[in-house]
């Protein structure tokens, strides 16, 4: 009589396993459902399709991510994952992982071939670097399981979380997409970032899909490491949730608030435009960023905030023309085909109308000409030009009521290909193939933009993805005669994210600063041109945020900080992760060390892998 098949029988039976003839099975020292092997014409048919559990992983993942971002699928995703890494009998086809990945990365980093037409180019490759680690994801857990001898149900999220934190590494970082950035529109369930960064929530996302997985395939009754590992994954990620939300709440009773104005515009970048073009689309954004402005005066705001790039002027640093002049000199005179620099008297033009044009926007000036006498604060993200250096820097400048320079930013951690091209100093003519015609200069670090009491400290755009360049920003005490900037009031991020057209892109970005938030346990005011603008509280909840592709004002009003917050991540940093790493390649080096082992049937010694 045939048995009645059970719910896992049957799950396993889809993805070609046969339940009958489990017993048949070797290598069930793993406590695991092993595939069968039916013998037909007397050659052995392994019954698993490698493309099946490839596609059904690559797919979860990509489906928990933004554009389609069904955050929950990612508790799926690993375990979808720990089927590829499972079967003794049945081996993954890595190629079949790799074209899967491909394909889901590709779906994932749609945008990178929006900006410019080398875009095309880079799409496919972007997309085959991250498929490289769905491989070694597989290839590394299946190595330590079978040949090491490691629970399944904690070797794919150590061997994940591994692997996330050599991406968000590697090529100076690329930590969007990771496993736990698919939450972000789940609060309560991220408050673990704040332990040892957004890694935290990976690994636990993914503890729970392996430990859920190992407990519905397991064959043994005897699992309750992988029950104790889901219990304990599930229980810090709501029991740690709740208490963050009821902790980090920023009281606001003890000073008067600092109302701040969050300008969204909506200009797409675009290339191929004529001259005309480009200074008609500049002339109307700048004029409804003034008008933005103006209403943002109105409302009372004491600090008004633009976002990269948005203000069309050119911030020049203070030089001594007698020493330019001698430049401009020795510079033609080594090399006439060097760029030409500009004219002293262009340089001084630029530098004596910064003021006036800050002046006109924030309308301020004589009686009768503007509706004010005195300015408000302006935050803007423009050019800065040092011409004795001959360096180009992405700044936010911080001007004050009276429209002069209070303080500068530049942008610190550069963006390869979008701000500068590996090697283009050294082959000028790379940057003919670029949108840019020569690379950026990194700035010196962290400033601390300090407005009617309240510290803010900068970055620009894609900085606020990378949790330990924000994190080093916070730590880091540049100057002995102000506190460190983890005495911070907020951060602020501006972003230009127009190169992308509203895709998803805006979405990836948005769920990082979420994180940075959660991270350092201080808000996060977000400032992106065509968005996503946004107020995120120390609990990674977005407050409020401006639709895409619309202009748009967000007021947000700014309290004092809790001086005596300091998270575990501050402490440790990604030190946990990088221990586990180094642990995780002694394993597999040590897998792969011939062992020597006694065969009792015969008494004979024999070496085996």
């Amino acid at each position: 009589m045939t048995r009645r098949r059970s719910i896992r029988d049957r799950f396993w039976f889809c993805l070609g396993f046969d339940a009958e003839h489990q017993d048949t099975c070797s290598g069930d020292e793993l406590g695991v459902r092993q595939p069968s092997v039916a013998r037909k014409n007397g050659t052995e048919n392994r019954s698993l399709p490698g493309w099946c559990p490839a596609a059904l992983a690559a797919g979860l993942w990509a489906a928990s991510l933004p554009p389609i971002g069904i955050g929950v699928l990612s508790f799926l995703a690993p375990a979808a994952f720990l089927l590829l890494c499972l079967p003794k009998q049945a081996p993954t086809n890595l190629r079949v992982v790799f074209w899967w990945g491909l394909m889901q990365w590709m779906l994932t980093f749609h945008f990178i071939r929006l900006p410019h037409w080398a875009g095309w180019v880079g799409w496919p490759i972007l997309g085959g670097y991250f498929a490289c680690y769905n491989v070694l994801l597989v290839a590394g857990t299946r190595r330590l399981i079978h040949r090491a001898g490691w629970p399944p149900f904690l070797t794919l999220p150590m061997v994940w979380v591994s692997l996330e934190l050599l991406r968000s590494t590697l090529l100076t970082g690329f930590p969007m997409g990771q496993l736990g950035h698919s939450l972000f529109r789940y609060p309560l369930l991220i408050q673990t970032a704040d332990l040892a960064g957004d890694l935290t929530v990976s690994f636990l996302v993914s503890l729970v899909g392996a430990s859920s997985a190992e407990l519905f395939l397991a064959r043994t009754r005897r699992n309750w490491l992988p029950m104790a590992a889901l219990g304990g994954s599930l229980g810090l990620m709501f029991g740690y949730g709740y208490w963050g939300f009821v902790t980090y709440e920023i009281p606001k009773s003890d000073g008067k608030s600092v109302r701040v104005a969050l300008i969204q515009g909506a200009r797409d970048v675009r290339f191929g435009l004529t001259a005309e073009e480009d200074r008609q689309e500049t002339l109307q954004s700048f004029r409804s960023h003034q008008q933005l402005t103006a209403r943002a005066r109105q409302n009372g705001a004491d600090v008004v905030v633009w976002a990269e790039s948005m203000f069309p002027a050119t911030d020049v640093l203070p030089f001594d023309a007698e020493q330019y002049l001698q430049l401009i000199e020795t510079r033609r005179a080594a090399d006439d085909s060097l760029r030409t620099p500009p004219s002293l008297e262009l340089i001084e033009s630029l530098q004596q109308e910064l003021p006036f044009q800050v002046r006109e926007t924030t309308g301020t000036g004589p009686v009768g000409v503007y509706p004010y006498q005195t300015s408000v604060p302006l935050i803007v993200g423009m050019r800065s030009f040092d011409p004795i250096a001959d360096a180009d820097y992405n700044a936010a400048v911080y001007f004050d009521r009276d429209g002069h320079v209070a303080h500068r930013y530049f942008k610190f951690h550069l963006v390869p290909f979008g701000e500068y091209l590996p090697l283009g100093e050294t082959f000028p003519w790379l940057y003919q193939m670029a949108p840019m015609s020569r690379g950026l200069t990194p700035g010196p670090g962290v400033a601390i933009f300090a407005v009617n009491g309240r510290r803010f400290v900068p970055t620009i755009c894609y900085e606020s993805v990378i949790g330990r360049v924000v994190r080093d920003y916070l730590l880091s005490d540049q100057h002995e005669s102000t506190p460190p900037a983890s005495h911070c009031d907020a951060l602020l991020n501006v972003s230009n994210d127009g190169w992308f057209w509203g895709a998803s892109a805006l979405d990836l970005h948005l769920a990082s600063n979420v994180f940075r938030a959660v991270e350092n346990r201080t808000p996060h005011f977000v400032v992106c041109n065509t968005g996503i603008s946004a107020e995120i509280d120390p609990s990674g909840r977005i407050v409020q945020e401006l639709p895409k592709r619309e202009q748009g004002m967000l007021l947000v009003d700014s309290y004092p900080r809790p001086a005596a917050w300091f998270p575990y991540w501050w402490k440790v940093g990604n030190g946990p992760w990088w221990l586990l790493t180094a642990i995780l390649v002694l394993g597999l080096v040590r897998s792969w060390v011939p062992r020597v082992r006694s065969d009792r049937s015969n008494g004979s010694v024999r070496s085996a892998r």
